[in-house]
Order: structure tokens, then C-alpha cells, then sequence
């Protein structure tokens, strides 16, 4: 599991301990529309282009509805997720398969 250095401190948030809540953010708040710019505009600076080609294949599918959600984060987060989990149930898959066919006699045959 992913872990990040203020989850302790976001946690209590999401359970109503503060007035602050960052997917507020993802409906449209300008601060949003700011920060994105912003990150992307650095990175294409640092000839970093992939991420601002991400941003803005994410601001496009928002803006056409793509997905059930009107939160912009759910467009930023919720594919790369989706992407990694997928790759983690795949690496997975394919080391439990390798480590059954060489403990058992079967897997003699598929060498």
C-alpha cells in the first residue's frame, strides 16, 4: 500500500476533524485550475512533457464527462490507481504462477 508522509495529518480530515478538504478542491476551484497550471508549467519548462500532457488528456476527459464523476481529482488519480493496481494483480499473478510451476512436478513440463 502506498503510504505518504501526511497521511496521519489528512486522515482526521477526512473524518470531519477540520474545516479543510482537498476534494472540495476538484470541483472546479480555481486554486485547482492554478496549482495544475502551475505544476504543469514547471515541469514543460524542465522539459518535463509527460506530465503535462497527462494534465491536460485528465482537464479534457473532465470537461467532456468521460466518467461518472463531475471531481476533477477523480480524472488526476482515480486511471493512474486503476493502472497500478492492474500491474500489481498482473506482477503478482505471474510470480504466484511462476513460484507453483516450480514446486510442483507439472511444472517440469513447462521448461
Amino acid at each position: 500500500m502506498l503510504r505518504s508522509p501526511r497521511q496521519p495529518s489528512l486522515y482526521p480530515l477526512a473524518l470531519g476533524w477540520g474545516d479543510w478538504d482537498a476534494y472540495r478542491l476538484g470541483w472546479g476551484a480555481p486554486d485547482m485550475w492554478g496549482a495544475l497550471f502551475a505544476l504543469s508549467l514547471i515541469c514543460w519548462v524542465n522539459g518535463l512533457r509527460l506530465l503535462p500532457l497527462l494534465v491536460a488528456l485528465a482537464l479534457l476527459a473532465w470537461v467532456a464527462g468521460l466518467l461518472e464523476s463531475n471531481n476533477l481529482w477523480d480524472y488526476l488519480i482515480d486511471p493512474w490507481l486503476a493502472t497500478a493496481a492492474l500491474f500489481h494483480c498482473v506482477k503478482s499473478g505471474a510470480a504466484s504462477r511462476l513460484n507453483w510451476s516450480k514446486r510442483t512436478e507439472f511444472g517440469a513440463f513447462l521448461k
